[in-house]
């Protein structure tokens, strides 16, 4: 099946991908800008007790890069500026 991404097992706690389509060209930038938008609200909770939560900053400042980097391709930038 093209398009749709099954978690096999998933248990209680744990989420599951939704189905996706092939988004392409502004709503695909719209969702990922939302998507670095939660990243960073999470990045920010966990700033706020840093030395408890130092894996959460590692792991979300790769998780906004990752994101990120797509928007930073050449052909990108001048769509989105």
């Amino acid at each position: 099946m093209a398009g749709t991404r099954k978690t096999v097992g998933a248990t209680a706690g744990t989420t599951a991908a939704a189905p996706t389509s092939c988004t392409q060209g502004q709503p695909l930038i719209d969702g990922t800008l939302e998507a670095v938008k939660h990243v960073l609200a999470g990045l920010s909770l966990a700033d706020q007790n840093a030395k408890r939560y130092t894996f959460l900053l590692y792991n979300g400042s790769v998780h906004h890069w990752h994101a990120v980097q797509p928007l930073q391709v050449r052909v990108c930038v001048r769509v989105c500026v």
